[in-house]
């Protein structure tokens, strides 16, 4: 079972623009619940490594990529699970067009 969570850089860069977003559209509050769902769900995947359904790709570096939602927000995460890791690859807001944003990478 894998048992180290890597965040790519660009989904770092998809959580910090929606914590940065819920911080200014609602409140620090907001933003630090949002930050607690990623972690659970962040423990979740990692703990479960197939919980999530499997995301259909035509990019070979994303064989195996699973979608996870979150439970309280509008987001969910892309990972791909290996044999040692968890490696987030994205995280979405749900209204997004996300075929392409994941084929982009």
């Amino acid at each position: 079972m894998p048992n180290t969570l890597v965040i790519l850089p660009l989904a770092q860069a998809d959580v910090d623009a929606h914590a940065l977003y819920y911080q200014t559209h609602d409140s620090p509050q907001v933003a630090n619940r949002f930050l607690e769902d990623l972690r659970h769900a962040f423990e979740r995947v990692l703990g479960f490594p197939n919980v999530g359904k499997l995301w259909p790709t035509t990019r070979r570096q994303l064989q195996g990529l699973r979608r996870w939602p979150l439970p309280h927000f509008p987001h969910s995460i892309f990972y791909i699970p290996t044999a040692t890791t968890i490696e987030i690859v994205r995280v979405l807001h749900n209204s997004r067009d996300l075929p392409p944003l994941l084929e982009e990478q």
